[in-house]
Order: C-alpha cells, then structure tokens, then sequence
C-alpha cells in the first residue's frame, strides 16, 4: 500500500510504501533515498514496535541530510581524500567528509528518489539512474534494489547494478537500530563472527593492515553486551570513541548462517543479518555531546543507535588487496543483505 506525502522534491511526489507479512511484521520504505523508514516487529510478548530510528515528517530527512534507513552509494562508507584512480585515470569525489569522501558525497544516492514498482504486499522493486560525472564518479550505473519481507520474517534486500564505463561501487544499508525502544544500546547483546578489522588511522581510513581482534575489546565472536568495552583505552578505540570499524567477515563462513546477532533481553527481540559482502561496518553513534529530535520527538543521543551495515571495505579502491570493488563494463553488481527479526 502506497501513501503520498504531503511535498514535492525534484519537482517530484514523496511517497512511501508498506510492506506486511502474515505475522503482521511491516516494513515502510520511502522513494526518497530507497529509505527504511520503519520496522515494525513483535517482543517476546506478541507487541509490536518500531525498531529502527529516524523523522516523523519526510520534510525533517529533506532538511538534516542524514543516513537513517538509506541505501548509501554509490560508494558507501569512506574514500581517502575523495580520490582513486582506475583504469590509469584519476578521479575526484565529491569532499564532504573533510578532507574525505563519505556515503557518496554531498548528494548520494540517499538524495535521490527512486522509481518504485510495487510485486505485491510484500515486496517492490526500487531503481536508480546516476549519471556520470555526478559526485566525480565515472560511468552511467544503473541500479536495482529488491526489497522481500516474507513469512519467515526476514526482510531480503538484494542489489544489482550495471555501468556503461567501468566504475567502482559499495552499496550498504544504514538503518539504526535500538531493539528494546531504549535509550541507548549499551545492554544490546551483540555477536559478529570476525577475527579482523580493517585497521584505521586517526580520521577513520584504513591504513590497509588487517587487525587481529581476537581476546581484545573489538571482539564479539563470543555475545557480549555492546557496552561492555566499549570504554576501551585501545587506540582503535579512543580513534572512534566507541565501535566505528569495518570488521572482516570470514571468506569461507557458511552464507546460511548469520554473521551477525543482535539482541535485547528485556524486548526479547533479535535481529540476526546474513549478507553475500565480504564486509560489516560496526556503528555506536559515537556522537558526544550532540543530540537530535527524533520520532515521537524522542531525544537521540550517543549510544541511542547501533547500525550494522554490510558491505566492502572503506577506502578499497586504494588498496589492491582489499577485495575489488571495480565494476567493469558488461558485468553485474549483485549482492544481498537479509534482516531476519526474532525473539529469544
């Protein structure tokens, strides 16, 4: 069921769209960014809730030029300087992340709106135009986005796209998430099958060193509240000022198994993500002091959140033996992302 919003952007109409299963779990997404902008899931108790932050108006997203529940690309996390070179050319993103290029740029595809075409209730298909030179990047791309809520209660997001040059592109979602309705995630239990981290210098790039993390504060193999370490006097650490890290999904795992485990005992809730990326950024809203009205102008602060975002390394283009993200003329990017929401 679609739902038109009460404004214009790009000469456009905003609307969004629901998706519901037969559990009643009911996902909302926008045109504007391919945006989650709910997830409405049961506790141990049957009720329902929202368990993703966010706006209650589609005007307070226009205004703040934020991530939450967005599709990020064309490149999503960060890219040294703005700068890579392909196919023995140099190319300048976007800068607005300074000195660095993050989620894009200025105005990534979390900007645009999509065309949308609805399946059924349950699922839709959200496309993409980008044209070349936009944010610096090269090549006209094409993109797909899937989005599935079925029976099982996971929400299935699969991605595809295709370029008329050769390009390079990491698309990731970026929905924050508080399972409980709590005020910040520090008694959220969280497991993430990984025994690295792309090692970072002091403004969040990657030095290209792969980290070991075993029995150190940035381990979660074994479940652990988020805000057990979270204080941590590691260097990678005070870096962030909490979990800001690309940890190294293992290469040989199972693809049936999660690589991640989210959850909270009061609400009983679990979110547990299965993805084909070679990559998991860990994200605690590290903000300090800073705040913001949010739904039900509930106030957010540091901790409120934690997003889990599946994707390639930061910074890949720069470093070759980081896992490729370098889509060639007459190929296809195609990866998924599945959301599974449970109870204990």
């Amino acid at each position: 069921m679609s739902f038109n919003y009460s404004a214009l952007f790009q000469n456009r109409e905003l609307k969004y769209y629901e998706l519901v299963n037969k559990h009643q779990v009911s996902v909302i997404i926008s045109n504007y960014g391919a945006r989650i902008l709910k997830i409405n899931c049961p506790n141990k108790n049957g009720n329902m809730d929202d368990i993703v932050g966010g706006f209650d108006s589609i005007q307070e997203y226009l205004n703040r030029n934020q991530y939450y529940g967005a599709i990020c690309g064309r490149y999503a996390n960060r890219i040294a300087y703005g700068r890579f070179t392909l196919d023995h050319t140099d190319f300048q993103l976007d800068i607005n992340h300074p000195p660095h290029h993050l989620h894009g740029g200025t105005h990534g595809i979390h900007t645009k709106i999509w065309d949308i075409q609805v399946e059924d209730n349950s699922s839709l298909k959200a496309t993409l135009k980008c044209d070349s030179g936009e944010m610096g990047y090269p090549g006209n791309l094409n993109i797909s986005l899937y989005f599935k809520l079925n029976d099982d209660n996971q929400l299935v997001l699969k991605y595809e796209a295709t370029s008329d040059l050769d390009t390079i592109i990491n698309l990731a979602p970026h929905s924050y998430f508080n399972l409980g309705g709590t005020e910040n995630i520090l008694d959220h239990t969280l497991q993430i099958h990984a025994h690295q981290i792309s090692e970072i210098d002091p403004d969040c790039i990657p030095t290209g060193h792969f980290l070991n993390i075993e029995n150190t504060d940035l381990d979660f193999n074994l479940p652990k509240c988020i805000g057990e370490d979270i204080q941590s006097t590691m260097n990678q650490m005070q870096i962030c000022k909490g979990y800001d890290h690309n940890y190294v999904l293992l290469k040989d795992r199972d693809l049936n198994k999660p690589v991640a485990i989210l959850s909270e005992y009061n609400s009983g809730r679990t979110l547990s993500i299965y993805t084909s990326q070679p990559g998991l950024q860990l994200y605690t809203c590290n903000w300090g002091d800073k705040t913001e009205i949010g739904k039900g102008n509930k106030i957010y602060r540091t901790r409120s959140f934690v997003c889990l975002e599946p994707q390639h390394f930061p910074d890949s283009p720069n470093h070759s033996h980081f896992p490729t993200t370098v889509l060639k003329v007459n190929e296809t990017y195609s990866h998924y992302t599945i959301y599974e929401f449970g109870t204990l």
